[in-house]
């Protein structure tokens, strides 16, 4: 069976913190054996390395949030699918630009690589 995961990562530079959302696609008999999978690929790339401003970016928490049974047919193939709510202090107008925000080129420079 073919699992959609979602897993976040925080990498921090300096006080600077970003996150990641990642979805991957992988084979497995069963959700735990799916996730035990994608813990272990995340676990893999925990890594740091020096940018281009000679700042060390280390990536410091890799985390499976959510899983999900792939659903296919033969014209469409939906690999990932996830309800949220707002738990938040925040309004929802607000909440919805925190969860649809991404980084632009400029604001991701401090990731890229020497």
């Amino acid at each position: 069976m073919t699992y959609g995961i979602k897993v976040m990562y925080t990498y921090s530079v300096e006080d600077n913190y970003f996150y990641e959302e990642s979805i991957l696609s992988l084979q497995a008999d069963s959700f735990n054996e799916a996730l035990n999978k994608a813990e272990v690929y995340a676990k893999e790339r925990e890594v740091s390395y020096i940018n281009f401003d000679d700042k060390t970016v280390q990536l410091i928490k890799s985390e499976v949030v959510d899983s999900f049974l792939v659903y296919e047919d033969d014209k469409i193939t939906e690999v990932y699918s996830s309800f949220c709510i707002n738990k938040s202090e925040m309004n929802d107008n607000d909440f919805y630009i925190a969860l649809t925000s991404v980084a632009d080129v400029k604001e991701l420079y401090p990731l890229r690589h020497k």
